[in-house]
């Protein structure tokens, strides 16, 4: 389970758009949510190259896309990402 990412109901993961450089989020993230406005929601598909690529991460197998509904809740650069 990814609790921490809100993916089993846990507590959403929040995160300013355009920050992916600093590691604090996967690249596919990040641009999946550009232009996003307040309310909005969207499904957003990560190929492997933008999220962990070759090593995959915890339960996460290497190779993998990432499929994840993504809504955000407050500021229109803020994004907070879980299942919706």
């Amino acid at each position: 389970s990814r609790q921490g990412l809100g993916v089993t109901g846990g507590t959403p993961y929040g995160f300013d758009v355009g920050n992916s450089e600093r590691g604090n989020v996967l690249k596919g993230l990040d641009l999946g949510v550009e232009g996003m406005k307040v309310g909005g929601q969207r499904l957003v598909i990560v190929p492997p190259e933008l999220a962990y690529g070759k090593k995959g991460v915890q339960e996460i197998p290497p190779n993998a896309t990432i499929e994840s509904w993504m809504s955000n809740y407050y500021r229109s650069n803020r994004v907070h990402l879980g299942v919706l």
